[in-house]
């Protein structure tokens, strides 16, 4: 086995890394306009599917600001949150197009999911306890989609939250299934690009194709790969560098505006990238493993999209990626690439259990599959996701069977 890297992950900088001001500016002059618009607006004079409309982008700003800060990125929307006072404005106004469409008291109407039922904590002497290869992981996880799904009760403290789990997980599940489907026909149309989806968020979606082929969908193998900011930091690129990649894209935005394209992005992350020599070369590496000279169809969970940039960046031609949604300053560059516009719901896919809490990456190989990460062996962990693994499973089976016994098709326009 030939490692690129070994010893531990890097430390993180004691510095504390930063949005270029370019980012911060672009993201304090989208939210001025959409906030003053907000205000302005008069909902008397808008139908039913206006209202809706607009609450529904004020509440996916909120989760943003809301994710933002529970994920220690605060300082990025300092001028949003504070100057502009935006958690404030944004409630307000979700309260005010809640009561012209007459759920005054409906808080969770502009969301994807029923409120949810946080899991229990896990046992951190067994959380993260076991190295093993990438590929042996995947197997193994296969095979437990396979086992009957396990009863979770046991593990919530009592039987309603277990209860409101299930149901918010089942809700995720049939998102998933959706963007699935859009990923299968997208990958159709582009039989000559090789799948490749971005470990750990895109894990769900990229096993729903691996089953759709086998149930006989005409899809090309997909392949994956575990790269991730731990990643970059093992190999000596640090966050700070991370954050200046989406400042490249923010000072592309700031010369091209609204003319800027995906292109353009790609052209400034080749050129001016600052990464380590050792993650280069990872990247190179890992493409050429997984795509064997042809072009890749990068799948990510979503939001700013530096790593499939990063990536294209690295490509001689012809690749593309996709992405569940972006940030709604970035929609206009990405377009056709997005199944979601709206941010909300993507942080809740993003934090199943079998996405964030089974295993974390570890060290690099030469072969992505034997990219070694840390496999928990907690008990409750192995059960929420195996009941989501599972439950993933059973929607698929409904995806590529009718109700009356025969296979569904696969050819693209039947899936669109």
């Amino acid at each position: 086995m030939s490692t690129l890297f070994t010893g531990p992950i890097c430390d993180s900088p004691t510095a504390k890394p930063s949005l270029p001001a370019a980012g911060i500016e672009t993201i304090s002059n989208f939210f001025r306009e959409r906030l003053s618009t907000f205000d302005r607006v008069d909902l008397q004079v808008l139908d039913q599917a206006e209202v809706e409309a607009l609450g529904r982008e004020a509440a996916s700003l909120r989760s943003i600001l809301e994710d933002s800060l529970d994920e220690g990125y605060g300082d990025f929307f300092a001028p949003v949150i504070g100057d502009q006072r935006a958690l404030e404005r944004l409630p307000s106004f979700i309260d005010r197009t809640l009561t012209r469409l007459g759920r005054p008291h409906d808080q969770w109407w502009f969301e994807l999911y029923p409120p949810p039922a946080v899991p229990p904590p896990v046992d951190t002497r067994r959380h993260h306890a076991v190295t093993r290869s990438l590929g042996d992981t995947l197997t193994q996880l296969v095979a437990r989609a396979c086992d009957p799904r396990p009863d979770v009760t046991p593990y919530f403290p009592d039987p309603d939250r277990a209860a409101r789990w299930r149901a918010q997980t089942q809700a995720k599940i049939s998102e998933l299934a959706e963007y699935l489907a859009w990923l299968a026909a997208g990958i159709l149309r582009e039989p000559d690009r090789v799948p490749v989806f971005l470990l750990r968020d895109t894990l769900l979606p990229y096993f729903g194709v691996m089953w759709l082929r086998e149930a006989g969908w005409a899809l090309p193998e997909p392949r994956y790969l575990l790269f991730n900011r731990a990643m970059m930091h093992a190999l000596g690129t640090d966050e700070q560098a991370y954050l200046d990649l989406s400042g490249l894209m923010y000072d592309a935005l700031a010369h091209g505006g609204s003319r800027t394209d995906v292109d353009a992005f790609v052209r400034a992350f080749a050129a001016r990238a600052r990464v380590s020599d050792a993650f280069r070369r990872a990247t190179k590496t890992h493409l050429d493993a997984v795509c064997s000279g042809r072009p890749p169809l990068l799948v990510e969970s979503g939001y700013m999209g530096s790593f499939p940039l990063w990536l294209l960046s690295q490509v001689e031609q012809g690749g593309d990626f996709v992405m569940y949604t972006t940030a709604p300053w970035l929609r206009h560059v990405y377009g056709h690439r997005l199944f979601r516009l709206d941010y909300n719901g993507l942080r809740a896919l993003e934090t199943l259990v079998v996405h964030e809490h089974l295993f974390q990456f570890e060290s690099v190989d030469d072969d992505p599959a034997a990219c070694l990460v840390r496999y928990t062996e907690d008990e409750c962990t192995l059960a929420l996701a195996t009941y989501e693994l599972c439950c993933f499973r059973h929607a698929v089976r409904r995806m590529t069977h009718r109700s009356d016994g025969t296979t569904t098709s696969s050819r693209p326009e039947d899936l669109a």
